[in-house]
């Protein structure tokens, strides 16, 4: 068995950050649209509390006040982190943000991400249409 090597399509590419970081993704993973749909609206949940929570941040004056503000803001965006590599892979949010912020930026970074996944899913899309072609014989193709 150990003989035996399957191609199922994968197609695992690398890609670079501004920060340095660098990550892997399979773009013809088309469930990246199912955890998409799945997450969406909870990023869309996280994000308003962050804005709530920075909103209240401009009042505040006491250490203790900013410090709880600091540590529920950190919460939020290591949610939004893991939302973030449960839709595209482990390491993702890693590699794209470091220690930065994620939902300052959430917006670029999914727009980024899914275009890569619909270029190349068009991509092996095409491939796979020509393999198909080149085995059905001439006289039964679609003209």
């Amino acid at each position: 068995m150990d003989a035996i090597k399957l191609d199922i399509g994968v197609v695992k590419q690398a890609y670079n950050t501004n920060n340095g970081g660098v990550f892997y993704l399979d773009t013809t993973d088309t469930n990246v649209v199912t955890r998409f749909s799945e997450k969406y609206s909870e990023i869309q949940q996280l994000a308003a509390e962050y804005g709530k929570l920075d909103e209240s941040r401009e009042d505040t004056k006491d250490e203790t006040s900013i410090k709880e503000i600091g540590k529920k803001m950190r919460d939020l965006d290591d949610r939004v982190k893991a939302a973030v590599d449960y839709i595209f892979d482990d390491g993702i949010s890693c590699a794209v943000w470091g220690n930065s912020a994620a939902v300052l930026s959430l917006d670029k970074v999914f727009d980024k991400l899914l275009g890569l996944y619909s270029k190349d899913i068009s991509k092996a899309v095409a491939a796979s249409k020509q393999r198909i072609n080149r085995a059905i014989p001439k006289q039964y193709q679609k003209k």
